[in-house]
């Protein structure tokens, strides 16, 4: 399933509900510049909803600015759950091993 969110709270409000670790998503594409929030606070969250579900999900960081948001990507290598930084466009070959 492909669910669409168009803030960081609004998508922590959907994972909540939640119960079961299968219905979790297993990625999440996460834009650094995530409205009503900061990006690392939606992390941070989302480790937490993940580690109480059991569930494996993890995040793909996308901005049209990661070439000048070097902090961005420093931050993002504290975050194991964060497994990629791609910079949009991207081509949907960077997907293809999902």
């Amino acid at each position: 399933n492909i669910y669409t969110m168009h803030s960081g709270l609004s998508a922590l409000g959907f994972l909540r509900t939640i119960e079961e670790p299968a219905d979790m998503p297993n990625l999440v594409i996460l834009d650094v510049r995530v409205p009503e929030m900061n990006v690392f606070g939606f992390v941070r969250e989302f480790e937490i909803i993940t580690r109480s579900r059991c569930c494996n999900s993890r995040i793909f960081l996308v901005s049209a600015y990661l070439d000048f948001e070097k902090e961005i990507i420093r931050k993002a290598k504290k975050y194991p759950i964060i497994i990629k930084c791609l910079n949009k466009p991207f081509k949907a070959e960077y997907l293809s091993f999902i």
